[in-house]
């Protein structure tokens, strides 16, 4: 049992995390999946794409995801 273990957690240790790469318009597509009707006033599109840079912003600082940090359904309900 105990080298079974011993294995497993080896090829645990083994595997590298990435970091999933930053896409800046990919609030676009969040909005999307809400159902977004209408589309966004200048003004609310700079809001959302500001809150989404924050968002992967204070992620990468604090080694979180972007969904801890902010839920990628949060700027549409800033922008109704």
């Amino acid at each position: 049992f105990v080298p079974a273990v011993t294995d497993a957690g080896r090829k645990v240790s083994l595997r590298r995390y990435e970091k999933e790469p930053f896409f800046p318009d990919r609030w676009h597509r969040a909005l999307a999946r809400r159902g977004r009707a209408r589309p966004l006033s200048p003004a609310q599109e700079r809001a959302a794409a500001g809150l989404w840079d924050w968002r992967d912003a204070a992620a990468r600082g604090e080694d979180e995801s972007g969904g801890y940090v902010c839920p990628p359904a949060a700027p549409g309900g800033i922008c109704p």
